[in-house]
């Protein structure tokens, strides 16, 4: 079974907690590993990261992701933080 792009344990942070670093940094790293398990070498976990550490309800909506097709599962605001982080241009925004 693939591992979910963010950990259970992770959905327990509540709206409006702030991301601690080392809850970032996991984050990251499953998103890392996300990237590998499926080859999205478009999407930029570091951005992806920085999304989540400004609006920490990011984090329920990418525990659903656990293969690419459930990203269409995500709500509007994680979609536009996917698709900020992906491609050639998600260097010009703000991490």
């Amino acid at each position: 079974m693939k591992k979910s792009l963010i950990i259970a344990g992770m959905a327990a942070l509540g709206l409006g907690v702030t991301v601690s670093a080392s809850a970032n940094e996991e984050f990251e790293a499953n998103c890392n590993q996300y990237v590998e398990d499926f080859d999205r070498t478009e999407l930029d976990c570091s951005c992806l990261a920085g999304k989540v550490s400004e609006d920490p309800s990011l984090l329920d909506e990418f525990n659903k992701v656990t293969k690419p097709e459930d990203v269409e599962l995500l709500n509007d605001d994680a979609q536009g933080a996917v698709m900020e982080c992906s491609g050639d241009d998600h260097g010009e925004h703000d991490h």
